[in-house]
């Protein structure tokens, strides 16, 4: 998934969250279940189990909903494949429950089926995107939801203007749009009178910020408001003034706002309000003396208000008397108060929760009047000791101090008989006190990042903890009474001096997380193998693949100074049946003599096993037929040879084998049916016949795709006929393939004919989509092929109009195209000046190129040939450092320079005599560009017949040497 996309998607879902954190019960209902992907749901439901929701999501064709008919929402992420789209959705209208439904995409090529029409009991839709498709579709389906009471809408950039279909949608409870910058809301949006919940996000966050003038005549007649959230605009006092005075939940987020007293005096105005979240607010000077004046108020949270757009100004200090509230339950003053508290807070005696975190406080107030309080944070401060009247905090459930300056923890933190979560993370700790042992409810504790030398002996007494956090520490060991956790399900001990680990911790009967990254380990007890839920075991070292390594600000403060020196691995690890990744990379000390016939006997289907930059130089060759795995990761080792056994069984399902000392082939494979073939190759007696299943179709594929890569043009002929004999389908880049195989076997009329079926079929899909062509142009390969086809078929003009298009209309960075247009320009018309102007361009992109790679290098040379400036040409290329290339470089580069010497008539008869004698020992590879461009143009060059013919004599004799690649 696109970083982008991610980016969105999340930042979307977490605006809504907030207002489902905030008691939007129509949210609350819409987002009731965990989603399930579509493999893991059909096997709860083959167990018998009751799936709720859904996530489709790469499901193939022929992928049923059939089976799912107690689902109440789905995810739905839409495709460019219209015929697998139409059949979700007509699927999706036959589900008797299906309440809830989220569609999003990937990319500007989604299809979103007219058949969307036929959800008509669906009580909330959500659309999340910012790609550009057609979406006419969801809009024209909207109003025939009679039952729609939640709606959640994303809107892409080409939307201008909010679909007028929503105005039909009268029984809607609760409406979040996330708009574009510069659309408007209409007022039309008042005459949905139903709506309770309402929330308005720009969803870019532009600094300057659009001002949400619009809204004002929208609250004046929404009578049934309960709760408004504003997200990312700008706003002035006066635009809440028509805020109906009901209104319960007022979230004004990441907003500037002016004229800040009349702000505050309409928010006073709303009498109901309950709940008022004030987040990340720029308030233009003079700050306001701030008088909250909510009878009602329960839930306040004001943080992070700075006066500029780039929050370096912040607002430090908040009013005493802030709230004249005596119901106050919620209090959130995070980052906003620097050194100072306001006073009044040790008064509110009815808080249940407090959180004066991201300050630069040194102490805290007395709290002992504050017993209702059951979560405190006040993390990231600069507190050395806590109040011992915390110790009157009796119904105290969360404790936050983590990232202070604290060397030591008051025993009277451990007499909150209910506590269950202490942060204390990042302080200056030596000692956890014994008296930790007391809190019997205690679930969570990360002491993460301090200077811990030991845990209390009896830390098995806190039965309950589930999660026990302690990266960071100088732990040498663990007590023995850890097996009495048998609830702990999580153990963190990355970065620790630990040496070993007690025999007992095979009796944390519930642990399914354990990682041990970093530590001083040199072996494992055979114990673990008792831990039957283990699912993830980490005992790798991080630093080695950081190179340098990116530290954050704590790893500056706690560098990663351990590292683990296993040299075995137990073998009674395989009896743990859940395990889904065991992550050992950066062992060089692995016994291979232990480590592998542990690996061999591993039965588990679903495991990921890293064994990466582990120094590893050697394989077993058998005893691999029974062993099961999804996935074992060998890259960075020093690997020169493979198991035969692995190009014969299916037990290994994905390899990785990048950075070895094997031959390329054999590094770029991870599938079974991909080994088949690179087996057969091999010579290796490999099972026959090869399955007819799509995987083995989606392999020869690949390996066509490989072959034609690399000029083997018999190979992949082959492959690609099995392709289509076996699945059809998985054929749908054929055309493509084909195209280019027509035009290396100089096939130029059904090349130009293949790769126009590609070429027409992507710019149709735009136009359908509604959306402009991606200016790096996916199919620009396909019409540079084509663009070479027409030329060689004396098409001229049309191969010119293709280059113009990639190059002019789409703006491409491609200085070999451009290399091209100027050969051909030169070729068509000498005297039009355009040949000049294209090589010039070609010449500037590649000095464009920052750590010019020996391609970038060679091929400005060749353009300073193309141009006939010889004497540039060798200058470059004599230049040059010659120490990195590759063999093939250093051939190419060696003919670029004999030519370069030829048409400054230089060249040395036996040189060349040399050079010819010396490729005629050789097979090399080189891009089809390489020589071609200079072959095409010789006919233009205004150089004597003697040195053109010398010039095609050495490109002759290149070509018959090499092999040409794409």
């Amino acid at each position: 998934m696109p970083r982008y996309y991610l980016f969105l998607f999340f930042t979307c879902l977490f605006q809504f969250s907030i207002a489902q954190e905030w008691g939007n019960p129509y949210l609350e209902k819409f987002n009731a279940f965990q989603n399930v992907d579509y493999e893991t749901a059909l096997n709860d439901v083959k167990a018998g189990k009751t799936v709720k929701a859904l996530s489709l999501y790469q499901t193939g064709r022929g992928s049923s909903l059939a089976p799912f008919t107690e689902v109440e929402r789905i995810t739905v992420v839409l495709s460019a494949d219209s015929v697998k789209m139409i059949k979700t959705f007509e699927e999706l209208s036959l589900l008797p429950k299906l309440q809830y439904l989220i569609i999003t995409s990937y990319n500007n090529s989604a299809y979103l089926p007219k058949n969307i029409s036929k959800l008509t009991n669906l009580k909330g839709v959500s659309f999340l995107t910012h790609h550009q498709f057609n979406t006419s579709f969801l809009w024209q389906a909207l109003p025939e939801m009679k039952a729609l009471e939640t709606l959640q809408l994303s809107f892409p950039n080409n939307i201008t203007a909010l679909p007028n279909e929503i105005r039909n949608c009268k029984n809607l409870k609760s409406l979040s749009l996330s708009v574009p910058f510069l659309m408007t809301l209409p007022e039309w949006l008042s005459e949905l009178s139903s709506l309770e919940y309402l929330q308005f996000s720009a969803l870019y966050n532009n600094p300057n910020r659009r001002a949400l003038s619009d809204i004002q005549p929208i609250l004046a007649k929404l009578s049934s408001l309960k709760s408004l959230q504003i997200d990312n605009f700008a706003l002035k006092g006066s635009y809440l003034m028509t805020l109906n005075p009901s209104t319960q939940i007022l979230i004004i987020n990441n907003c500037k706002v002016a004229d800040s007293n009349i702000f505050f005096e309409s928010i006073n105005k709303a009498p109901s309000v309950e709940k008022l979240s004030l987040m990340n607010l720029q308030i233009q000077p003079p700050l306001p003396e701030i008088k909250l004046r909510l009878p009602n108020l329960k839930h306040l949270t004001i943080t992070s208000l700075y006066t500029d757009s780039l929050q370096k100004n912040r607002w430090e200090g908040i009013p005493d008397g802030l709230v004249e509230s005596s119901q106050l339950k919620f209090l959130d003053l995070g980052n906003v108060l620097g050194e100072n508290l306001p006073k009044g807070i040790e008064n509110l005696v009815e808080l249940e929760s407090l959180n004066l975190s991201n300050n630069r406080l040194k102490e805290l107030p007395d709290l002992g009047r504050l017993t209702q309080l059951k979560s405190l944070t006040v993390s990231n401060n600069q507190l050395k000791q806590l109040p011992k009247s915390i110790s009157k905090l009796l119904k105290l459930e969360a404790l936050y101090i983590a990232q202070n300056l604290l060397d030591e923890l008051p025993d009277e933190i451990f007499n909150s008989p209910e506590l269950r979560y202490i942060y204390v993370g990042n302080n200056e700790l030596s000692i956890l006190p014994n008296a930790l042992t007391k809190l019997k409810k205690l679930a969570y504790l990360d002491a993460s990042f301090n200077r811990l030398k030991e845990l209390p002996k009896n830390i098995g007494d806190c039965s309950q903890l589930q999660q026990l956090q302690l990266s960071g520490n100088e732990l040498k060991n663990l007590p023995n009474s850890i097996g009495k956790l048998k609830r702990l399900t999580n153990l963190n001990l990355f970065n620790n001096p630990l040496a070993q680990l007690p025999e007992t911790i095979g009796d944390c009967d519930s642990l399914s997380y354990l990682k041990m990254s970093n530590c001083a380990l040199t072996s494992l007890p055979t114990t673990l193998g008792k831990l039957r839920q283990l699912k993830f075991l980490s005992v790798q070292n991080s630093a080695s693949y950081q190179n340098p390594p990116v530290r954050s600000e704590i790893e500056t403060k706690y560098p990663v100074k351990n590292h683990n020196q296993l040299r075995s691995l137990p073998i009674a690890l395989v009896n743990c049946q859940q395990l889904s990744t065991l992550d050992l990379m950066g062992n060089p000390s692995l016994g291979e003599k232990t480590l592998w016939p542990t690996i061999q006997q591993f039965r588990l289907p679903m495991l990921t096993i890293n064994l990466s930059n582990c120094q590893l130089d050697s394989i077993p060759m058998t005893g691999w037929h029974d062993t099961q795995l999804a996935n074992l990761q060998l890259g960075s080792n020093q690997l020169t040879q493979l198991p035969t056994d692995w190009f014969k069984t299916k037990g290994i399902k994905q390899l990785a084998l990048f950075n070895n000392k094997l031959p390329p082939v054999l590094m770029n494979y991870s599938s079974f049916e991909e080994r088949l073939l690179i087996g057969e190759e091999m010579g290796i007696d490999v099972p026959k016949p090869f399955p007819d299943t799509k995987e083995m179709a989606r392999a020869y594929l690949n390996q066509a795709r490989q072959k034609m890569n690399t000029g083997d043009i018999p190979k992949f002929v082959s492959y690609m006929k099995e392709v289509e004999r076996i699945d059809v389908t998985e054929g749908r880049w054929a055309t493509e393939l084909w195209g280019r195989f027509y035009f290396h076997s100089h096939q130029y009329r059904r090349a130009v004919d293949s790769l126009t079926v590609v070429i027409d079929s992507y710019f149709k899909t735009i136009k359908e989509a509604a959306r402009p062509a991606q200016r790096g142009l996916p199919v620009a390969p396909m019409i540079d092929f084509r663009g070479q086809a027409k030329w060689r078929l004396g098409d001229s003009l049309g191969a010119i109009k293709d280059y113009e298009m990639m190059v002019e209309d789409y703006k491409l960075f491609a200085p070999n195209l451009w290399g091209r247009l100027g050969v051909w320009y030169k070729l068509y018309r000498p005297t039009s000046g355009k040949s000049g102007a294209a090589f010039d361009k070609a010449i500037g992109m590649y000095e464009m190129v920052r750590n010019q790679p020996p391609m970038v290098q060679m091929s400005a040379a060749e353009v300073y040939l193309l141009s006939e400036q010889p004497d540039k040409a060798y200058e470059y290329m004599y230049g040059l450092n010659q120490d990195n290339y590759k063999p093939d470089e250093k051939i190419l580069a060696e003919y670029l320079l004999l030519c370069a010497q030829i048409v400054q008539k230089k060249a040395n008869e036996s040189e060349l005599r040399a050079f010819e004698s010396k490729l005629k020992k050789l097979e090399f590879k080189v891009k089809n560009w390489s020589y071609q461009l200079l072959e095409d143009s010789l006919s233009a060059w205004s150089l004597e017949k003697e040195y053109i013919e010398q010039l095609r004599q050495l490109t002759k004799a290149m070509k018959v040497q090499s092999v040409v690649v794409d």
